[in-house]
């Protein structure tokens, strides 16, 4: 298995023991969903951005915020004085 812990790093009571079974089953039932998703959904992921990038479907972004400006960019949002696409530029 790939989370394998040390248990001098965890004290050996029966909660912990528990807990850190339980977390291991969910982490490993977590990267089997993912795996999934990404085996079904990547060829259609890959078509919607060779269909956007061949102008197909053209994207339009209405405003552009530096990421200094954030704060009002969200003030913007939340007083809906957008339309569109928002994107914040770095």
């Amino acid at each position: 298995m790939f989370l394998t812990i040390s248990s001098s790093l965890f004290p050996r009571t029966n909660r912990s023991i528990r807990s850190l079974h339980v977390s291991r089953i969910l982490f490993l039932i977590y990267l089997l969903i993912v795996a999934q998703f990404q085996s079904y959904r990547m060829p259609l992921i890959i078509e919607l951005f060779d269909v956007i990038g061949s102008g197909v479907v053209n994207i339009s972004i209405n405003q552009k915020y530096g990421l200094k400006d954030a704060a009002q960019a969200h003030i913007d949002l939340e007083g809906r004085k957008t339309t569109g696409s928002t994107v914040l530029i770095p």
